[in-house]
């Protein structure tokens, strides 16, 4: 393996540096005029984060109660209040009439012996408030007589005594207490600027019917889409956003194929214009070598998934395991930039956004990416009378973009990776908005068809239940055994004894 050295580092740097600054300087877009928004769209697709990883929380399993507790405080480190500003800053530059977004999540918690689970932090919300202090009037897409353009995927539920965590801020003020039981529930949406949400005419969402459970009962990676349909001048469009499953077993077939086979066949019927936004969870260049530098968890191929050919392009690339490929042999043309190139890539910043992940420097050098990102994820796709008229990643900006992390771990790893790169270090930047970065483009809707027929609606395996049902049987045998029995629990919260909880 080729290490960095001196000189290789001074010249990424100095490329690093210029890059950023012609990024910086190109990303402000003016404001279209009436003539020549009749037929343009402007769409923007954003994973905002969920703000912890359920993956490394998976540890602790089964003790729900240190999982719970692992979520909220790397939530907590990952403030979306904040991150909520830079997303905003990102649309005020770009004007997207419509915004796919993905991990928009809902943090809610509820009391642990009564009361109702209440909403502690709504990412879709407070987004939607941190626009509106800039001026920028969205909405969620909802259509009349329409469920609205928001899906809701996974989520990890409030079980009192099983889930609980302790916050000795934010808690009291709302529940009177320290430690109550905490959840979340992940989200893909379509916002729509307000002034054209009179446009849209129809809106829903469905679930991908094959799904993947985690955690039996506490965390089944339900998956899905939300999409909506709007009048563009004369033409009509339909903009869809989905998040397809990220997890894999070596040597077989990702469950994000299934998913994504449905997702093309589902859109199958659309015959108008058709505008696709998402975290896809494949680089084009998976599956890549076991041999090679892998950091980010990417596929490596197996029996089940074979290299990807040399050259690669649409004619000779394998869709058995790559679901960009699969978008693309399905007729979808990527809106760009050019998601073969290595300087597009749109994940990789760390679990804490301290910008770029440390570990991922050497892979993202050689690779030829920015640094610390080492795959493409996310994309626009495009199909039936549509022209693209431009597209760019945004969000990739760090450290010149950013929010103003206040964990001295944060800082310090942010200002240590500055320092390493050579590139400008500010307190008010040193965090990244999202692990990923996104995709704006601009497209011309023409020859559009009327779409008549909307999406089937399906509804996520049945065995979820099952699976539920079995998953908190086992989280209260664990819990009775660990604390004693059901009535030795209620005497723990008759006298307000604190949860142990992990840090």
């Amino acid at each position: 393996m080729r290490t960095i050295t001196l000189l290789s580092l001074r010249t990424f740097r100095l490329v690093i540096v210029i890059t950023l600054l012609l990024v910086a300087s190109c990303l402000a877009y003016p404001p279209r005029t009436s003539a020549q928004s009749r037929d343009l769209l402007t769409v923007m697709t954003r994973n905002l984060y969920l703000g912890a990883d359920v993956y490394q929380a998976a540890q602790y399993v089964p003790d729900f109660n240190a999982v719970s507790q692992h979520l909220w405080d790397q939530m907590q480190k990952t403030v979306f209040v904040d991150r909520a500003d830079a997303f905003a800053d990102e649309v005020i530059r770009v004007h997207p009439d419509v915004i796919g977004l993905q991990e928009a999540a809902q943090w809610y918690c509820r009391p642990e012996r009564t009361g109702r689970a209440q909403v502690v932090y709504d990412y879709t919300q407070l987004f939607i408030a941190a626009l509106a202090r800039r001026g920028a009037a969205y909405e969620v897409a909802h259509a009349p007589s329409s469920l609205p353009a928001e899906h809701l995927g996974f989520s990890f539920p409030t079980v009192p005594y099983i889930t609980t965590v302790t916050d000795t801020t934010v808690f009291p003020p709302l529940f009177g207490s320290e430690s109550v039981s905490c959840g979340f529930a992940i989200y893909d949406v379509l916002l729509v600027k307000t002034a054209r949400s009179h446009d849209v005419y129809r809106t829903g969402a469905s679930d991908f019917v094959f799904d993947y459970t985690l955690v039996p009962g506490f965390l089944d990676m339900n998956r899905g889409f939300a999409w909506l349909d709007m009048h563009i001048g004369t033409q009509t469009v339909r903009v869809v956003t989905t998040h397809v499953e990220a997890f894999f077993y070596d040597n077989l077939e990702p469950y994000s194929i299934g998913q994504t086979e449905q997702f093309i066949r589902d859109l199958g019927t659309t015959t108008s214009a058709i505008v696709v936004l998402g975290d896809f969870n494949n680089d084009p260049h998976d599956p890549i070598s076991p041999q090679e530098l892998n950091t980010g968890g990417r596929l490596t191929a197996s029996l089940a998934c074979p290299l990807q050919s040399i050259p690669l392009n649409l004619a000779t690339a394998r869709d058995d395991c790559n679901t960009y490929w699969m978008m693309r042999h399905a007729g979808y043309r990527d809106a760009g930039p050019d998601a073969l190139a290595a300087t597009y890539a749109t994940w990789g910043y760390a679990d804490d956004l301290a910008g770029p992940a440390v570990g991922r420097l050497v892979e993202s050098e050689l690779r030829g990416n920015l640094p610390g990102l080492t795959a493409r994820l996310d994309y626009v796709f495009v199909r039936n009378g549509v022209e693209v008229v431009d597209a760019r990643i945004i969000g990739n900006e760090w450290p010149l973009h950013g929010w103003n992390c206040t964990q001295f771990s944060q800082q310090a790893n942010a200002a240590t990776t500055a320092s390493l790169l050579g590139l400008p270090y500010g307190a008010m930047n040193a965090c990244a908005p999202s692990d990923h970065a996104g995709v704006v483009a601009t497209v011309r809707i023409h020859d559009s068809a009327t779409q008549a027929q909307t999406p089937p609606y399906h509804f996520a395996n049945s065995y979820t239940f099952v699976a539920m049902f079995l998953g908190i049987a086992t989280a209260i045998w664990w819990s009775v055994r660990q604390r004693g029995t059901p009535g030795h629990i209620r005497v723990h919260a008759k006298h307000k004894r604190r949860r142990r909880h992990s840090a």
